[in-house]
């Protein structure tokens, strides 16, 4: 015969875990944190011996590049650490997310894990070339009607001029971009809004970028055939 008590240790025994499961989640927050401070004072000491090396331009660039990625690492960490529920991470769980989302103030893509959209290559460590067509998507869930500011960050471009020229547009309407950076990774930005009525019969909407042209690598000397764009590495989507 049961006890009635059984219930009640069942509970105890899976609260038991829940507790251990965040005490490990904060240990590994604060690993985190501490390797962060360790790796930005180890690039602040490589960049203080850059500074009598001005003519080697590819070490500097890719010190600049090293410090940019440590810092998506950073807004990475501290938005993990309070996220709500709904945040999105890997296609499986982006997918469960992008429907019945009206209240949502802010939407998140990280490029180098498997997202939702059309006209990409393979997802790589640093984020995923648009390609090989002129045009790519991203599927977002609807937002809560209201003003919305947008940040794409941009990692990598096969030939200059693409960025600079590429469009974007959500559910068709272009939006207005400023570039805050002249040199790679730099940021899309750009301001929206969303109407009351904008896709209510839909499960999603649709960001859309349009190039001037696709270039594959191998006709630039390389051995990549495919063809390529911009590779995007971070998109942030929050109200403001």
């Amino acid at each position: 015969m049961k006890h009635n008590s059984d219930p009640i240790v069942s509970i105890q025994s899976r609260m038991s875990s829940t507790f251990q499961a965040v005490e490990t989640l904060k240990q590994v927050l604060t690993t985190a944190t501490d390797n962060i401070q360790s790796i930005k004072t180890e690039l602040q000491a490589i960049e203080n011996g850059l500074l009598g090396l001005q003519t080697n331009e590819e070490l500097i660039q890719d010190n600049l590049l090293l410090k940019a990625q440590l810092k998506q690492v950073e807004d990475e960490l501290a938005y993990f650490s309070t996220a709500p529920a709904t945040s999105l991470g890997p296609k499986t769980q982006q997918a469960s997310n992008l429907k019945n989302t009206s209240t949502l103030t802010s939407f998140r893509v990280d490029f180098s894990t498997p997202f939702q959209g059309k006209n990409w290559h393979t997802v790589e460590s640093q984020g995923c070339w648009a390609g090989p067509k002129k045009s790519s998507s991203i599927e977002i869930p609807v937002l809560k009607p209201g003003k919305y500011r947008l940040e794409l960050v941009i990692c990598g471009e096969i030939t200059k001029g693409i960025l600079a020229n590429t469009k974007i547009q959500i559910n068709g309407k272009s939006l207005n971009i400023s570039l805050t950076n002249k040199v790679l990774p730099a940021s899309m930005m750009a301001e929206f809004d969303i109407p009351e009525t904008l896709n209510s019969h839909k499960d999603f909407s649709e960001l859309l970028l349009q190039f001037p042209k696709v270039v594959s690598p191998a006709s630039l000397g390389g051995t990549d055939k495919r063809f390529l764009s911009l590779k995007a590495a971070k998109l942030t989507i929050t109200a403001v």
